[in-house]
């Protein structure tokens, strides 16, 4: 029996939101699939190349935003590459991974035709610690290098591995509201102490952003970051950023209380880092206790 999708709403000329035979609420996305069509017309069954569906209403509304924003093509590449993800991982994955995954290569190759390039100072502890995740993320660069002809850098694999890693549900599914409730408080002990309003989409706090959240997965994970040698570039770090220093005391203080673990001085000095730049960014001081 043929399947019949009947329009709710209109999207573009590309994407609409139907309701099946059952009434369940789908997204279908197609080459001019909805051009000159209205809502409650059915869809041309012969026109689709994608149906999404997203059993989260949050995430559906997100995605329906997402894809009214984005180019068509970069979706469907977005989707292919997510299927892949699963398809290689064996594991479930969220689905507010359409809207992170899709918005972050639709941002990327926007950002590569114009040669703006980011680096990722997590890459090498994400190769090490996520190799599975880090090995589909490569596959997808493939992807998109044959889709696009875009070829990304090694550092935009780290970056969708991290998206992979943050959808990814385990036994436990907490774990991704306590990443992100931490990454939060850790966030407005930074800002507290910067004293000035944060443009959350610069490359310095999203970097910042970043390794918090990787950090905090590591430490749900039960790894500890207690130093295994002498650590010179912490002593080099406290005396040239003494203010950038006290913040992330409390940083640490923080963390240690709430995951009974220890943030050695390796750790530190890279807390010590971004805050620095952040710092010298906002052109502010941040105040000694």
């Amino acid at each position: 029996m043929s399947e019949y999708l009947k329009i709710i709403k209109i999207l573009n000329n590309n994407a609409v939101v139907c309701t099946d035979n059952n009434n369940t609420e789908k997204i279908v996305m197609g080459r001019g699939l909805a051009f000159q069509q209205k809502v409650g017309s059915y869809v041309d069954n012969n026109r689709i190349e994608k149906i999404f569906t997203l059993h989260n209403r949050e995430t559906s509304n997100h995605f329906q935003q997402i894809i009214q924003d984005i180019p068509v093509e970069h979706i469907l590449l977005a989707e292919q590459i997510i299927s892949q993800a699963k398809s290689s991982l064996k594991k479930e994955l969220h689905d507010s991974i359409y809207i992170t995954l899709t918005d972050h290569i639709s941002a990327a190759l926007q950002r590569l035709t114009q040669n703006i390039v980011l680096k990722n100072p997590l890459l090498p502890s994400i190769k090490r610690l996520y190799p599975d995740e880090f090995d589909v993320a490569l596959n997808a660069l493939s992807i998109i290098k044959e889709s696009t002809g875009v070829v990304f850098p090694e550092d935009e694999a780290s970056f969708l591995a991290l998206h992979f890693i943050g959808a990814e549900l385990g036994p436990n599914n907490k774990k991704i509201n306590s990443i992100v409730l931490t990454t939060e408080k850790i966030a407005d002990i930074a800002i507290q102490y910067i004293q000035q309003d944060i443009d959350e989409d610069s490359i310095s706090w999203q970097r910042f952003i970043t390794h918090i959240s990787f950090l905090i997965q590591r430490l749900l994970q039960g790894q500890n970051y207690a130093d295994k040698g002498d650590i010179p570039l912490f002593d080099i770090m406290t005396t040239t950023y003494p203010q950038a220093f006290s913040c992330v005391l409390k940083i640490k203080s923080f963390l240690e209380s709430e995951f009974s673990c220890i943030i050695g001085k390796e750790e530190q000095s890279y807390l010590i880092i971004h805050i620095s730049k952040l710092q010298t960014e906002y052109g502010t001081r941040i105040p000694s206790e």
